[in-house]
C-alpha cells in the first residue's frame, strides 16, 4: 500500500497529502465559522422590544376591561336605584303634619307646604343626579371600548410581526445548523 502511495497509484483517487490538508483546513474553517454563527445567533433587539410592547398593551387592555367591569356594576347599581327609588308619598307627609297639627295648629300646616316642596326638590335632584351619573358612566365605558379596540388592533399587529420574526428567526437557524452538520460530516 505504501509502495502504491509512493508511486502515485492512490494519489489520483484520494489526492496528495498537501491537497487533503488544505481541503481539511478549509472545511474546518467553514465548520468553525458556521458554529460561531449558530452560537452568536440572538433574538433581534426589535423582537424583544415588540414583545415588551405587546405585554404592555395586554396589561393596558386588562386594566381597561377591569375598569369597565367596575363601571358596569356601578351602572347596574344606578339603574337599580333609579328603578327602586320610592316616589315621594305626599299622604305620609300630610299625615305626619296632621298629627303635628294637633300640637301646633297654624305653624305645622304652613311649614308643610315648604317641606313638601323641599322634599319634591330633593327627589327631583336625586333623579337628575342618577341620570347624570348613568350618562357619565356610559360615556366612560364607551370611551374605553373605543380605546380597547385601538389597543387590541395594535397588539394584533405586533403579534403578527412577532410571528413573522419568529419564523424568520427559526428557519435561518435551522438552515445554519443543517449546513454546519453537513460540513462536519464532510470533514
Amino acid at each position: 500500500m505504501r509502495k502504491a502511495a509512493r508511486d502515485g497509484a492512490l494519489g489520483e483517487s484520494i489526492g496528495k497529502t498537501a491537497e487533503l490538508r488544505a481541503a481539511l483546513a478549509v472545511a474546518q474553517a467553514g465548520v468553525s465559522r458556521l458554529t460561531e454563527q449558530i452560537s452568536s445567533f440572538r433574538v433581534v433587539d426589535e423582537y424583544a422590544e415588540l414583545q415588551g410592547q405587546a405585554t404592555k398593551l395586554s396589561r393596558s387592555i386588562s386594566d381597561l376591561n377591569d375598569e369597565n367591569v367596575l363601571d358596569k356594576r356601578y351602572l347596574d347599581k344606578l339603574s337599580d336605584d333609579a328603578r327602586t327609588e320610592p316616589a315621594p308619598d305626599p299622604e305620609r307627609l300630610r299625615l305626619l303634619y296632621e298629627l303635628a297639627g294637633v300640637e301646633l295648629p297654624g305653624v305645622a300646616l304652613k311649614s308643610y307646604e315648604d317641606v313638601r316642596a323641599f322634599h319634591e326638590s330633593v327627589v327631583s335632584n336625586r333623579r337628575a343626579y342618577l341620570q347624570e351619573e348613568v350618562a357619565a358612566t356610559e360615556a366612560r365605558i364607551s370611551r374605553r371600548e373605543r380605546e380597547l379596540k385601538e389597543l387590541d388592533s395594535r397588539r394584533s399587529e405586533i403579534m403578527i410581526l412577532l410571528q413573522v420574526a419568529e419564523h424568520s428567526k427559526l428557519f435561518p437557524s435551522c438552515r445554519r445548523n443543517w449546513r454546519a452538520a453537513r460540513v462536519k460530516s464532510n470533514v
